[in-house]
């Protein structure tokens, strides 16, 4: 069974959280927080940090070639000469067809990490 999660940048101090994603659209502005498992250094079980909804991604099921998890948002580096560029991942359907087709993803960079 695929595994879902999400990711996203915290608010307070931009470091990345794993885990279950609850989103609030209303007209003063658009909310994400991420419920991580675990226990925070405050000794907090379970903590839920407020972050960037621009920044959210959904864990797609797949790995690169070093066994790095890649998220929606993520950027990987071409697996052949008929690809000139990074591509962003968009849809788990697309990178799916690029891991069957091309055999191997060569590399992610983290979105927004640069």
């Amino acid at each position: 069974m695929r595994q879902i999660k999400f990711r996203g940048k915290r608010l307070d101090n931009g470091e990345w959280v794993y885990g279950s994603l609850t989103q609030f659209h209303h007209p003063d502005g658009d909310t994400a927080t991420i419920a991580t498992q675990g226990v925070s250094p405050s000794g907090t079980i379970n903590p839920s940090y407020c972050v960037n909804p621009a920044t959210v991604g959904q864990f797609t099921g797949l790995t690169d070639r070093d066994g790095n998890e890649i998220y929606e948002g993520d950027i990987v580096e071409d697996c052949d000469l008929f690809i000139q560029k990074p591509l962003k991942v968009f849809l788990r359907t697309a990178l799916l067809w690029l891991a069957t087709n091309c055999g191997l993803v060569l590399g992610v960079h983290t979105a927004g990490s640069a």
